[in-house]
Formats: C-alpha cells, structure tokens, sequence
C-alpha cells in the first residue's frame, strides 16, 4: 500500500507536457492555468495567479 502511494505520488508530481489531456476541474468552467510556465499547473482556478483559493480549492477536494 505505501508502495502504491509512493508511485502515486510521483507521477502526480510531474509536469504536464501541454494543454492537450486538459480539463476544467468542477465546479470551474476553465482549465487550470500554469502562471510561472514551469510545467506545474498551481492556478487550479484558473484566474491567471497562485493564491489562497488555489490552496484552499485543491485542500477541500483531496
């Protein structure tokens, strides 16, 4: 079981390669946002800017 949250969590940790596999995550309509381009999606509500909604959105929905 640790094994399997182990693996889990390193490909989550990964970057996106692009927009293409992309979708909103609900209840938002658009697409999260990736504002510093390093390849980690963190605006999960896509508002174009990391602050305390995106934390608070992805800590609500684990």
């Amino acid at each position: 079981m640790v094994l399997v949250l182990l693996v889990l969590c390193a490909l989550l940790a990964q970057p996106v390669a692009g927009l293409a596999g992309l979708i909103p995550v609900p209840p938002n309509t658009l697409v999260p946002t990736d504002p510093d381009k390093d390849g980690k999606y963190e605006d999960l509500n896509a508002n174009n800017r990391k602050d305390f909604a995106d934390g608070t959105w992805l800590f609500n929905n684990l």
